[in-house]
């Protein structure tokens, strides 16, 4: 096909004039990484950048939810899938990897590496400020806050248990009001991100700073994200390296709601720290390229890198507590424990059996 002579156009071309390259997502030019042992041959240092979906353990993420169907027989069918996508996944992300030169992950995603990689919080993401939305919000004792938050998916986002925690009551309190917007165009959602005080992005994310908080912090708005990793995060980041957003476990939502709702000046000041981290700090446009162009180089320190044998992260992605627990042991009763694939980190798989005992 076309595609396949463009890539194969790439590739030669990459062997020709290229010192290093970068791939980003689950792939390179082909299926199967042989074209990252042709580049190595020629002298070429191979970069592979995850960016979640690719290596994240299928029954860590959303997608898995359909083990959990009432209809057990519809659960059990896809639970026979799930186990066999899952061993397909890990042996394509350790093929991958290991043609690799260098690997760079997120470290909530990293369970089927099996050497160091590079903390792909620590080079960062680069995110563009739209200058257009910087003007302040008017100040009145009056004007009700605005919270936004703009699932593109809700039943994976948590937006009914968001519902469910901040409820009439809360907001008649606190004189404030939650714009939810599901399935509108991207201009009114742009409208809404500069009409509004802060946004709540999710319950069950992974990163800090990905998708509707990006997009709300390339607007100077303060993003609060939900999630049961941050912890791990922090162990092997510095704290300027971590994006300024609110960072909360799901049960924290509403005490992090009311700090906000109830402190315009820190509000201001957060939405301070994340312009000068986006345009000056660790994920700055020129800190992300002189990070990238030392892994390239292959000038790495060793405070960069992250052990997979340390990772202990359990809950996956768009997945509450509860649903991840189900999810494992709907898949260990089908395959063992053999078919989460961590045996070769026992003491993650130690901890998940600790970790499925106890009632969340």
């Amino acid at each position: 096909t076309g595609l396949f002579f463009i890539k194969l156009f790439a590739l030669f071309t990459a062997l020709q004039k290229a010192d290093a390259c970068l791939f980003i997502g689950g792939k390179g030019f082909f299926n199967y990484p042989i074209d990252y042992y042709l580049l190595r041959l020629f002298g070429k240092r191979v970069v592979h950048m995850y960016v979640g979906t690719a290596s994240r353990p299928r029954y860590l993420s959303a997608y898995a939810k359909k083990a959990l169907d009432p209809d057990k027989g519809i659960a059990n069918k896809f639970t026979a899938k799930l186990i066999k996508r899952t061993r397909r996944q890990q042996a394509r992300v350790r093929a991958t990897s290991r043609a690799a030169n260098c690997v760079i992950e997120n470290p909530l995603c990293g369970h089927f590496q099996t050497r160091p990689f590079v903390n792909y919080f620590k080079i960062g993401m680069p995110i563009r400020m739209n200058d257009e939305s910087s003007e302040k919000q008017t100040k009145t004792t009056t004007r009700k806050i605005r919270i936004l938050h703009c699932p593109s998916r809700p039943e994976i986002k948590g937006t009914q248990r968001i519902l469910d925690t901040l409820t009439p009551d809360v907001f008649e309190r606190l004189n404030a009001e939650l714009i939810v917007l599901t399935g509108v165009p991207h201009s009114r959602v742009l409208k809404e991100i500069q009409k509004c005080d802060f946004i709540i992005d999710q319950l069950y994310s992974d990163s800090p700073l990905a998708g509707f908080a990006a997009e709300a912090a390339s607007h100077r708005r303060v993003p609060i994200v939900g999630g049961y990793g941050w912890e791990d995060i922090r162990q092997s980041l510095d704290n300027e390296d971590i994006p300024p957003a609110i960072l909360c476990t799901p049960k924290d939502l509403l005490i992090t709601v009311e700090e906000l709702c109830n402190d315009s000046s820190k509000r201001q000041q957060l939405a301070s720290d994340l312009e000068k981290f986006l345009t000056q700090g660790a994920w700055s446009g020129q800190a992300f390229a002189s990070k990238l162009g030392r892994v390239l180089d292959n000038d790495v320190p060793d405070s960069w890198l992250v052990d997979p044998q340390s990772i202990r992260y359990k809950h996956g992605v768009g997945l509450s507590e509860d649903d991840a627990k189900g999810i494992i042991r709907k898949m260990t009763e089908f395959g063992g424990t053999e078919s989460l694939h961590l045996r070769d980190k026992t003491e993650l798989e130690s901890s998940i059996q600790t970790w499925l005992q106890h009632k969340a």
